[in-house]
């Protein structure tokens, strides 16, 4: 994906159910998120050099119980290259 970013500049976002939260503040429960998968999914978004568009609504996107208690996270997200930005404005989702 890093080679097409970098080759393409049309406007283009990319969303969907990523399962991953970009930061441990998209995390909520009992149990902490795994550090290696946020900075894995970071250097992924800074590397393609995309903007995570702001969530109108609730943090959270996905919930279940585990054993150990309720997790909410923010695993779905849209992520728009500088291109869409300059193009459409400021897109919440």
């Amino acid at each position: 994906m890093v080679n097409f970013v970098h080759t393409d500049n049309s406007p283009w976002i990319l969303g969907g159910d990523f399962n991953v939260v970009a930061a441990v503040s998209e995390y909520r429960g009992n149990s902490s998120p795994l550090l290696n998968d946020i900075g894995d999914f970071r250097e992924c978004i800074d590397s393609c050099e995309l903007v995570d568009m702001p969530m109108v609504e609730s943090t959270y996107t996905w919930t279940a119980v585990r054993s150990n208690g309720r997790v909410w996270e923010k695993l779905d997200r849209y992520l728009g290259n500088q291109e869409f930005i300059n193009q459409f404005g400021a897109v919440c989702t």
